[in-house]
């Protein structure tokens, strides 16, 4: 068996208010991605950062932009809520109010995925 050593560094950019596409794209400049809670230890360590900030929220990378209700995280793999994968919304899936939420944030506080 061959074990990969993956090294995983946060950046927390919290000092000018960004739409979820200029938060991506700051990302990408900066060699990464947004952040993907894909498991309850990362999940809480992004509560730790964001306790520590000035936000009440953090884009994450994950978002239905290219097809309505497929949310897929930054790094290409597809949310499927369906089959129990890990998420923190509310209700265990996507639950839009308005039919204009794409993008995905954690709200602190609220220990959950928020659709925005």
């Amino acid at each position: 068996m061959e074990c990969v050593r993956v090294n995983v560094t946060f950046k927390v950019v919290d000092h000018e208010l960004k739409t979820f596409s200029e938060a991506e794209l700051y990302c990408r400049s900066e060699g990464g991605m947004l952040a993907m809670p894909k498991t309850d230890q990362h999940q809480d360590f992004i509560e730790i950062l964001m306790q520590q900030s000035h936000s009440e929220s953090f884009w994450i990378g994950l978002d239905d932009l290219k097809e309505e209700n497929v949310h897929v995280w930054a790094d290409g793999t597809v949310l499927d809520y369906q089959k129990g994968a890990y998420n923190r919304y509310p209700k265990g899936r996507p639950d839009k109010i308005y039919q204009s939420e794409d993008c995905v944030e954690n709200v602190e506080f609220q220990n959950r995925f928020t659709p925005k």
